[in-house]
């Protein structure tokens, strides 16, 4: 807001503060410090809600990229239903001495 409208918005609160007091004259100072007071916080809350606007797309537009090539570690999920979270299968191990018995 550029300072000429910020000071005519001032003056209208001002105004309007004096008609309720019934146009009672000797509180042109205190009517003009209030205003001055309710227009810096009605702006304040407006720039307030207008940055939190900004963090919030802001964080909306960031997005967390997956790595290319990453190695898959020992405890990696398996596309067969092997991994951390399901039971593991079991294999016999065939050695030389018990691929002779099972002939």
């Amino acid at each position: 807001m550029d300072r000429e409208r910020f000071l005519e918005e001032i003056a209208k609160v001002a105004y309007e503060m004096y008609e309720m007091r019934g146009r009672n004259d000797g509180h042109a100072m205190d009517d003009w410090l209030e205003a001055e007071r309710i227009v810096l916080t009605r702006h304040a809350a407006e720039v307030s809600k207008e940055a939190d606007a900004i963090r919030n797309r802001a964080r909306a537009g960031k997005t967390v990229k997956a790595p290319t090539a990453a190695k898959k570690s020992p405890g990696a999920r398996k596309t067969g239903g092997e991994g951390p979270t399901s039971p593991k299968k079991t294999v016999k191990k065939t050695t030389a001495k018990t691929a002779v018995k099972k002939r």
